[in-house]
């Protein structure tokens, strides 16, 4: 627009000066405008400014050292497209230019930047794991051409998930930081229980202080957002009378994914980012098999009685003297044997057994215990609870319907393969140690026990606010109070 009003100016003097001029009405103004309007205007680069080359000029530069800033397979060598008539073969049996030759093509240029650099220069390639437009990108197939002794290096280097880098805070806070006194504990849920055995000072700044690690706006559902997604499609299957009368495979699964995409559509609107429809799609392929094993359980009697049952609204459930609060995501009942089943979904990548999950066996090599109730004499062998989710649950069935309840997990998880319901029904000894955890939890809250457990830095979401080091960063005063770094 700049430059048609200067070219205006430029006419309206050569008409006061000559006497002459061009109408706008005239061919050659519409010939003017036209040639202008498809005309690219470069202005001169700055002086300060660096020349950034493309791909197709890249075998011209000169410089001895380069730096690729994406080599994406999406371009390098590009698509695969495959014509219907004129395939590959189809190409190279006619001598016809095809996907062979574009694939060479590029692969000469690339051969060519390194190889004329390899004895004086060098090549830098940075591969970023999304483009401007936040989808995924995947390196160029090209660097993954290697020997065999060194394509799985390769590809644990090109393909591996890295962790998000932080800035460093200050090496020392210049204060002591001081956390409050803990509030006093009215409830306890079964999943902070979880939290405790994991790691009681977390436990303290999330259940008992309500805060959140600082984290980065996602790019796509997390394990917790996906599993609650996932709850969310079962629970409309085992809590509606069109969802429950179903008993043929295809009709489960069917229902399950037309549920599935309608939830999606309401969460995240009709267009959904790459990584979400990845995400929708693997879960699509786990609820299909669901489906079926949910088909087999229901021909074998199995019938839901209470979907996300909190237990807490109908139940009295004390640990400690404290409200205990949790929600079941399914109790069943079978009509042939009267028997009842706790299930718990899980949707992360493989697949669980729920004894695994909540007990282990300590050897030599094993950390001390948190407190001597995580451990007790399980037949001959000594046992120490990471969970205590189905024991407990397991707990409030019996005391709703006066009958112990087998309890599963549901795995959901990625290879479909592994999709299965895994049963678990915990003995009497086992429920009886797991409330005597938990009541060992709660006194050890009201006395204020908040050590630390052992987790790295990246598993550890807290550590990096407190500068890596939470010895160095919290007062002394109140580690002594809160039980010391490990006990």
């Amino acid at each position: 627009v700049t430059v048609i009003r200067q070219i205006e100016e430029l006419l309206q003097d050569l008409q006061a000066e000559f006497g002459t001029g061009i109408s706008r009405d005239s061919d050659y103004w519409e010939l003017l405008n036209f040639q202008l309007s498809n005309t690219q205007f470069y202005p001169d680069r700055a002086e300060e400014e660096r020349p950034v080359s493309g791909w197709l000029e890249l075998p011209w530069e000169s410089a001895p050292h380069i730096v690729l800033l994406s080599l994406p397979d999406s371009q390098v060598p590009g698509p695969k497209i495959i014509d219907s008539f004129l395939t590959p073969a189809l190409c190279r049996l006619l001598g016809l230019y095809g996907p062979d030759e574009l694939a060479a093509f590029h692969a000469f240029r690339l051969r060519l930047l390194l190889e004329s650099r390899r004895d004086f220069g060098r090549v830098d390639i940075l591969l970023p794991d999304r483009g401007l437009d936040d989808t995924p990108l995947l390196p160029s197939r090209f660097l993954f051409l290697s020997g065999e002794s060194e394509i799985i290096d390769r590809v644990n280097l090109l393909l591996a998930e890295r962790p998000a880098e932080e800035k460093p805070l200050p090496a020392e806070f210049g204060v002591r930081l001081a956390p409050p006194p803990p509030p006093e504990l009215t409830r306890i849920s079964v999943t902070a229980l979880r939290a405790y055995l994991a790691n009681p000072f977390q436990f303290y700044l999330q259940y008992l202080n309500r805060w959140s690690p600082p984290e980065p706006l996602p790019r796509e559902m997390d394990a917790l957002h996906f599993g609650h997604f996932a709850h969310e499609v079962l629970e409309s299957l085992n809590s509606t009378d069109a969802g429950i009368a179903l008993k043929k495979e295809e009709d489960i699964s069917g229902f399950l994914i037309e549920s599935l995409y309608s939830a999606a559509v309401a969460k995240f609107g009709s267009r959904q980012p790459v990584a979400v429809q990845i995400q929708i799609g693997s879960l699509a392929e786990r609820l299909r098999v669901a489906g079926r094993i949910i088909a087999r359980e229901r021909a074998a009697g199995w019938i839901p009685e209470k979907v996300e049952w909190a237990f807490h609204d109908d139940l009295d459930f004390r640990i400690g003297g404290v409200p205990l609060r949790g929600v079941i995501d399914l109790v069943e009942r079978n009509r042939k044997t009267g028997m009842y089943r706790i299930i718990d979904y899980k949707t992360s990548d493989k697949a669980a057994h729920p004894a695994k999950a909540h007990l282990t066996h300590p050897n030599s090599r094993s950390q001390d215990s948190l407190f001597p109730e995580c451990e007790f004499e399980d037949g001959n062998k000594v046992a120490r609870w990471k969970d205590l989710q189905l024991p407990l649950y397991q707990k409030a069935v019996e005391l709703l319907t006066g009958e112990r309840a087998v309890c599963a997990y549901f795995n959901l998880s990625k290879a479909v393969g592994e999709i299965e319901i895994e049963e678990w029904c915990p003995s009497p000894e086992q429920q009886d140690a797991a409330i005597r955890c938990a009541e060992a939890i709660v006194q050890r809250v009201k006395d204020g026990k908040f050590p630390f457990a052992g987790r790295s830095y990246f598993e550890d979401p807290w550590l990096k606010w407190f500068g890596g080091d939470y010895e160095k960063t919290l007062d002394p005063k109140w580690l002594t109070m809160a039980g010391g770094p490990g006990s």
